[in-house]
């Protein structure tokens, strides 16, 4: 299941998994679900992201979807709100022992908070590119 704040992403990523699963290529997914943001609570920061017409916005709906299962092999982190997503990832324990959590542009400082999160017992590898970097961490097998 994939979670999504964007429209026209959500749509792609519907017709593109179908188009996988249909060629045997994408497994048992289950859907994209759209989820949208709300207006920023000036009271509340907590879940605060910039939309893409560069307005702050409320991404608490976002963070706190339903994940439809309760663990993932795989939980790939690459959308608003990341450092609150990585602590609910975190925090429901959502991936499975030896499973992977995937963070998008982990060399911006903003995600500090959300990396300092995941426990120092998961292994870490790093993949740079020219301006990004995307982290993975792989859960002990053993919870």
């Amino acid at each position: 299941r994939a979670i999504e704040h964007n429209v026209l992403w959500a749509q792609w990523g519907a017709q593109r998994l179908r188009a996988l699963h249909g060629a045997g290529l994408a497994g048992d997914w289950q859907e994209v679900v759209l989820v949208g943001a709300s207006d920023l609570d000036e009271d509340d920061m907590t879940y605060q992201g910039i939309d893409q017409q560069g307005r702050a916005r409320d991404y608490r709906d976002y963070v706190h979807a339903d994940v439809g299962i309760d663990t993932y092999d795989v939980v790939v982190v690459d959308g608003r709100a990341r450092n609150r997503c990585i602590e609910r990832v975190i925090r429901e324990d959502l991936v499975e022992p030896g499973g992977l959590l995937v963070l998008d542009d982990s060399q911006r400082e903003r995600y500090a908070e959300g990396i300092a999160a995941v426990p120092a017992t998961w292994a870490r590898v790093d993949y740079p590119g020219l301006s990004w970097t995307t982290t993975i961490w792989t859960r002990p097998a053993t919870a």
